[in-house]
């Protein structure tokens, strides 16, 4: 339970905004903040304007809600929160290839194991304000980090990683971050759906699970803008070899 202490907020959130956890209010009275910077609006404002959950439990951003009454809440998913604190990894390039015209491997060595849960990314930093984010495409456990990046025509970080990184440059990583991930405690089959270099944080997914102890099944659908796009067909066949059921 948590008491009303003026305007303090409900502060959920892991490390900034693009984590947002949502909340479901069983009974109180939170105010909701909309991500617009309007102002504060009730919650019944807030689900007509962003379609939230309404109803006896009441589901709501917890980044953007202020107390103004005593209320109970609890977390979506609660026994599925994983926490690894963010870090800051020093990283060596240990290579850098084309896997197809449009896509680019990047692998780093990091100067200390990264602890992540399959699906996180991470903020790479090459320097010169070249920074974006990227999903880990190995799974958990890997001493090597893989990231796939679309190399965009011009573009001031996909085409310095593709034409100018060299193995052994330092990159700089930031990270875990992310709350999609691998939920451990599902059961049953997993339907996995990616797009173009979205493939890299189901494909981290899919080797973690596969190589865990869950049960259930494995079910990937890929796609791309054209054929020539499609990456890692090879990697996926073997695993399907493996992992025929």
């Amino acid at each position: 339970e948590f008491p009303a202490l003026g305007a303090a907020r409900v502060e959920l959130c892991v490390y900034d905004e693009k984590d947002a956890r949502d909340i479901f209010v069983f009974r109180g009275d939170p105010e909701v903040q909309l991500y617009n910077s309007a102002p504060h609006r009730t919650v019944e404002e807030a689900v007509e304007f962003r379609g939230l959950s309404s109803g006896p439990t009441r589901q709501v951003l917890a980044c953007r809600t202020r107390l103004i009454g005593d209320c109970v809440i609890g977390l979506v998913e609660p026994d599925e929160v994983v926490v690894h604190p963010p870090q800051i990894l020093k990283c060596r390039v240990d290579s850098v290839r084309l896997l197809n015209a449009a896509t680019v491997s990047l692998r780093l060595r990091p100067n200390r194991p990264l602890r992540f849960s399959a699906g996180q990314f991470a903020r790479l930093d090459f320097g010169a304000g070249r920074v974006r984010p990227y999903s880990m495409a190995n799974a958990e456990g890997d001493e090597m980090l893989e990231f796939h990046l679309r190399r965009v025509p011009g573009g001031r970080v996909s085409g310095f990683v593709a034409e100018q990184l060299r193995v052994g440059d330092v990159v700089k990583l930031i990270g875990p971050l992310g709350t999609s991930y691998l939920r451990r405690k599902h059961e049953g089959a997993v339907l996995c759906i990616a797009g173009g270099t979205g493939l890299a944080p189901i494909c981290s997914i899919v080797q973690t699970g596969l190589a865990g102890s869950q049960d259930g099944s494995y079910h990937l659908y890929v796609g791309a803008r054209s054929e020539s796009e499609l990456y890692w067909l090879d990697v996926l066949r073997e695993l399907q070899c493996q992992h025929p059921t």
